[in-house]
């Protein structure tokens, strides 16, 4: 039966003329029951006597997809070139033209040519091509509007579709004829000569060279091919940072501190005024370098990782010019270090590495100084045979006044020692060729370069190899005769006094290699001496040779035998301190209360119980022709009923507590003038003699601030000395070792009216420098005799 008959059959069904299917379900109630005649009886939209329509589903159930359906409005055309624009008519667009790229556009009058199309630029090239459709051919005479007409036009741009390139206009380094003069620029050279890709105005080091250009592989020839300005660099075989071309300097990383305070601006310009010289010998030593730079208040690389290349000074200037200036906290060093050494992709396994610190004052850190260096060096890794530090100092007013000292910092000196690095000043002519090449570590030549484990300074191991490449195989490190290869355990081959069979010596080391220390070896009250070096109570740690002997306790604190009688009450060494004036080694005469301290001797000049770097001892030597102040922050000075936090020596030796720059020696003391200036020490009233200078030192500690003046012959011989130390919170002492020469004023004033006669070695007890109104001089002539002088 045909589906008309069947059609037939079922209407005439509807009325009881004829059977039809029992099959009766309508659930879509569109009264067609579920079968044949509705192929799907869940949509309304679907059965035999549904239109087809355009939505991908067979509507009248015929077995056919969308066939008969009405196409979508309007007449559709092909768009052949893709370029918006058709041309002919499609004469079934079906249900979806636009999803199969027709348009609704027949104004394109090339289909086949993407640039052309209404509206399209019809250059005047010469190509006979109507582009923008509209009859004319060619006349749009200046395509890229620069003002000249195109060659093909009777003009003279030899390039219409470039605003850049026109007859005058200046040649770039673009391997383009800017100016249409039918030439590249051979003066800039962009014509990339030897054709390796590279224009020798923009890239190309050696255009002559087609071996050699950014990015070339090094060869140890002494070329730079890959145009950094290093030579022989990157020629790392096995990955360890060494090279074995013997004319490379090796890798070297290199983090600038720069302290970021406000003192700092007339430094920082100097800093860049003068860097060019150490990159200049950075490339002269063929280092391959990177360089970071990080200020004391951000710990984030300015500028990222420099690199080295042509433009490592560029990016250095503008990082590290006026303007990084940021808290007016000083804030310490530790704090730029941590995150500059953290700097992705910056340290690069066995590179030499180098710390340049560029500051104005001392580090701000609240460690001690020994641990500190120790805390400083575990930042940058604990590779102390690698890692060279160095500084930089400015003066607290740039270069002007008064000039930077070359060590203006106690810590970071420290740190700077420990490393074997130097100092010097921003101020100088050159900075880097005062530092000389103690900024650079020795970087090495790798004597294997296919073993990672081979390179300068890896650690010796027993296999046959010299893996520290210093020409011996295995060796016995500290020379003790003890080879660590030979089956002999050497329990430190550090040290050639410590091995198997060695002597114990008091130095609190198993020298034997037993595995124990001798009993007298044991510091048992943490004192800093053993009682194989004297001490006689190893269980009290005020209890020591050179401790201050408190005289007449039944104690003997220096161990000396004796508790404040006989040799505790003699000046044997005669520096006029006594055992019970608190003098640690009376048998040194530059060992005493308020000596100077040595920062690197071990020994407890100034007899305050700190050793060394503990007790932030440093001379800063200054030139005669300027003065130094130093600052104290919460370490206060009353002087003369007034709190100050500095301490002034001026350009004339004169010792002042504040900031006062103006006092002179004459010769006229009155006491309007010394009034100004409270304590002063004048060692040359009316000033040393022609042939001798002047030279002062002064040291910060941590509880005064000292002095120290000689008087320099001319043959270099000190004619005299004077030591003034001002201690906290307002004591004043001046001590003079031996008879000087010439005239002076000793003192300190308030402002008093007439000076008087001091007596050497005086007591304690005398006017107070909290009082004002008052004066106390003693006027010299032909020399001041030996003596403390003391006001508290």
């Amino acid at each position: 039966m045909s589906a008309t008959s069947l059609r037939l059959a079922c209407a005439l069904a509807l009325f009881g003329l004829v059977g039809c299917p029992e099959n009766t379900t309508d659930i879509d109630g569109d009264g067609v029951p579920a079968g044949d005649l509705d192929c799907n009886d869940l949509d309304p939209t679907v059965n035999y006597l549904a239109p087809e329509l355009c939505d991908g589903i067979d509507n009248d159930c015929d077995g056919e997809i969308d066939e008969g359906a009405a196409p979508v409005d309007g007449e559709w055309y092909h768009d052949n070139d893709g370029d918006g624009f058709g041309c002919d008519l499609v004469e079934e667009p079906g249900c979806d033209p636009a999803a199969d790229g027709y348009i609704q556009d027949n104004t394109d009058c090339d289909d086949t040519d993407p640039a052309t199309f209404p509206g399209a630029p019809d250059t005047c090239n010469g190509d006979g091509v109507d582009n923008d459709c509209d009859g004319d051919v060619d006349e749009d005479a200046d395509a890229d509007a620069d003002g000249v007409d195109s060659s093909a036009c009777g003009g003279t741009d030899c390039d219409d579709t470039d605003p850049t390139v026109l007859p005058g206009a200046d040649e770039l380094c673009d391997g383009i004829d800017n100016d249409c003069d039918g030439a590249l620029s051979t003066e800039d050279d962009e014509d990339d000569t030897d054709e390796d890709g590279f224009l020798g105005c923009l890239d190309d080091c050696d255009d002559d060279a087609p071996l050699v250009f950014p990015g070339a592989k090094e060869v140890c020839d002494t070329i730079d091919q890959d145009c950094d300005e290093i030579v022989d660099d990157n020629i790392d075989g096995d990955g360890d940072g060494f090279t074995d071309c013997a004319t490379s300097g090796g890798a070297l990383d290199i983090v600038v501190v720069v302290d970021n305070s406000g003192s700092m601006e007339d430094n920082q310009t100097q800093l860049v005024a003068q860097v060019g010289t150490l990159f200049d010998n950075l490339v002269a030593e063929a280092l391959d370098y990177r360089m970071i730079i990080v200020t004391t208040d951000d710990p984030t690389a300015r500028g990222g990782v420099i690199s080295a290349g042509p433009g490592a000074r560029g990016v250095f200037i503008a990082n590290a010019t006026p303007g990084t200036m940021g808290s007016g906290t000083e804030k310490p060093f530790e704090n730029a270090l941590g995150g500059a050494l953290g700097t992705t992709d910056f340290l690069r396994e066995g590179a030499s590495k180098a710390i340049l610190i560029v500051s104005d004052e001392d580090d701000q850190s609240s460690f001690g100084i020994p641990g500190g260096v120790d805390t400083l060096l575990g930042l940058v890794g604990g590779i102390d045979a690698f890692i060279k530090v160095s500084g930089i100092t400015g003066g607290p007013a740039g270069c002007s006044d008064p000039p930077a000292s070359a060590v203006p910092s106690i810590r970071t000196n420290a740190f700077i020692d420990a490393t074997g690095g130097s100092w010097a000043s921003i101020c100088g002519a050159d900075w880097f060729v005062e530092l000389g090449f103690d900024l650079l570590p020795e970087t090495g030549i790798d004597c294997d370069d296919e073993d990672p484990a081979t390179f300068p300074g890896a650690d010796e191991i027993c296999d046959g190899i010299d893996n520290d490449c210093d020409g011996t195989n295995d060796e016995d490190g500290d020379g003790d005769g003890v080879d660590p290869c030979d089956g002999t355990p050497d329990c430190d081959e550090d040290d050639p006094l410590t091995f198997p069979g060695a002597p114990e010596i008091c130095d609190s080391i198993d020298n034997d290699c037993d595995g124990a220390l001798n009993p007298d070896e044991i510091d048992g009250d943490l004192d800093g001496v053993l009682i194989c070096d004297g001490d006689c109570d190893d269980s009290d740690d005020t209890v020591f040779p050179g401790a201050a002997e408190i005289c007449g306790d039944s104690i003997d604190q220096n161990c000396n035998g004796d508790d404040g009688t006989g040799a505790d009450l003699l000046d044997t060494d005669g520096d006029l301190f006594t055992p019970c004036e608190g003098d640690c080694d009376d048998g040194s005469v530059v060992n005493r209360p308020f000596a100077q301290e040595d920062p690197l001797d071990g020994i407890d000049n100034d007899c305050d119980g700190l050793v060394d770097g503990e007790d932030q001892s440093l001379p800063y030597t200054f030139s005669s022709t300027a003065g130094l102040t130093q600052f104290f922050g919460l370490e206060n000075i009353d002087f003369c009923g007034q709190t100050h936090n500095s301490v002034t020596v001026n350009r004339f030796g004169v010792l002042t507590v504040g900031t006062s720059t103006t006092a002179s020696n004459d010769s006229s003391p009155t006491a309007a003038e010394f009034g100004q200036y409270a304590p002063a020490l004048a060692p040359g009233w009316e000033a040393p003699p022609v042939d001798v200078t002047v030279e002062v030192e002064v040291a910060r500690e941590p509880e005064r601030f000292s002095a120290f003046y000689t008087w320099i012959g001319p043959q270099g011989e000190a004619v005299a000395s004077f030591e003034a130390h001002i201690e906290y919170p307002g004591t004043f002492m001046v001590f003079v070792p031996q008879k000087t020469g010439g005239d002076g004023i000793l003192g300190f004033s308030c402002g008093g009216d007439i000076p008087v006669e001091l007596a050497p070695n005086y007591a304690k007890g005398g006017i107070s420098p909290l009082s004002t109104g008052i004066s106390e001089f003693s006027v010299y002539e032909g020399g001041m005799t030996p003596g403390r002088y003391l006001w508290e």
